[in-house]
């Protein structure tokens, strides 16, 4: 058993200097940098971390718990404009932590994270000059802004069983944070233009969970694999003065049967997602959206170092925004021949997306707004590619084979 002390201290010495020249009546700029668009600010950011804490260390357990004090010091300058001056002000937070280990034999583990973090604005969270590069997108920064603290819990847990070779995993994520920094947004409906600076505010937190299993059946050649996460979430954001809360929901299950041998490996696998998300003032923005699909894959190993594969995935969603809602079937496949002493060069022609239909969607969610955004993938192409390994661990070590087949990689949600 022990007392634990830790002690801290971080600073933080940020400086922008931003000049905006503005032309006279017969388009002549002065030398001399307008005043109301132009700052030279300094901010400085003092965080100290105290720690005191007790510590039990056993044949199966480890822990330290304790408590974390955290004093930051600000203070910020604006060297042209001395009257945007903010004066030195501290903010504190504490929080408990604790770190634990329980191992219940050799295979059996579960791991407890718990503890508190500062996070600073940035400089461009913190300036207070507008940004008028864009005329109808201002953004003024908030010098007063507090730095955010979040509280972090992490959770995990294994197990793996030697004799059936089955094995558990699950993991837990949540993370709450006060004084959390927003943006907050005001529009005009004449000029379509906004204006943008920052806040601070509490209640943004997320949940995550995922579970993963590995069943291997009498015959050790097939294999049953699970996928399982979760999650839960709530953003803030702040427009026309009033907060609206964005709150999400995921789910997403991957189920897959697997049969792996000496020469032949196959696995077929279906998944399906989940994204429920509620607004508080903007809900024209409710959505739900599911996207679904399977995969199929094979590698076969012939003699003489060759090897052949293939597969074949299909994805649909249905929620999107209009022309969003997509189904696509990716194809791939690859032949490689391996050579020299042990099999240690390689040689693979692989053609990836050969159907020409390769998409890439993605959703963004804040507390202001919500975004589909379709990005530009590489189409079909083909690649040929030389790879060699070498073996530094001595003939006697035996060499693990990919049991994914030469060229491929773990399925999609391994």
């Amino acid at each position: 058993m022990f007392l634990t002390f830790a002690l801290r201290s971080q600073g933080n010495f940020r400086d922008a200097d931003k000049y905006t020249y503005t032309a006279d009546e017969e388009g002549i700029y002065p030398t001399t940098p307008d005043t109301a668009y132009s700052n030279v600010f300094r901010n400085v950011n003092i965080t100290n971390s105290a720690q005191i804490g007790f510590r039990h260390v056993t044949r199966s357990l480890n822990y330290n718990v304790g408590l974390s004090f955290e004093p930051t010091t600000t203070s910020s300058q604006d060297l042209l404009k001395p009257q945007n001056n903010i004066p030195t002000y501290t903010v504190y937070n504490w929080a408990p932590f604790l770190w634990l280990t329980y191992k219940v034999d050799k295979q059996t583990s579960l791991r407890v994270f718990y503890n508190g973090r500062t996070e600073q604005p940035t400089i461009a969270q913190m300036q207070p000059v507008p940004d008028i590069s864009n005329p109808l997108n201002i953004v003024v920064g908030n010098p007063d802004l507090d730095p955010s603290f979040t509280h972090r819990l992490r959770v995990r847990f294994s197990d793996y069983d030697t004799n059936t070779q089955r094995s558990i995993m699950a993991h837990l994520r949540a993370n709450y944070t006060m004084n959390s920094i927003i943006s907050a947004t005001e529009f005009d409906n004449q000029t379509g233009g906004r204006v943008t600076t920052y806040e601070n505010v509490d209640g943004v937190w997320n949940v995550n969970g995922m579970f993963m299993i590995t069943l291997p059946f009498r015959d050790k050649r097939w294999q049953f694999n699970n996928f399982t996460r979760l999650g839960v979430s709530s953003s803030v954001g702040k427009n026309n003065g009033e907060l609206n809360r964005a709150n999400q929901f995921t789910a997403g299950e991957s189920l897959s049967l697997a049969f792996r041998s000496t020469y032949f490996d196959t696995e077929l696998r279906g998944r399906y997602n989940l994204q429920y998300l509620t607004n508080t003032v903007q809900t024209g923005n409710n959505r739900t959206i599911h996207s679904y699909g399977g995969t199929y894959s094979f590698t076969v190993n012939l003699p003489f170092g060759l090897s052949l594969g293939s597969d074949i995935s299909y994805t649909g969603n249905q929620g999107y925004s209009d022309g969003y809602n997509e189904e696509v079937w990716m194809w791939n496949a690859q032949i490689s021949y391996s050579f020299l002493k042990g099999k240690n060069a390689t040689i693979i022609l692989k053609g990836v997306d050969l159907l020409d239909m390769s998409s890439n969607i993605q959703r963004t969610v804040t507390g202001n707004y919500m975004e589909d955004v379709d990005y530009n993938t590489l189409g079909r192409y083909c690649m040929l590619s030389f790879s060699y390994r070498f073996n530094t661990f001595g003939k006697d070590r035996p060499q693990m084979r990919n049991q994914y087949g030469p060229g491929f990689g773990p399925p999609p949600g391994r």
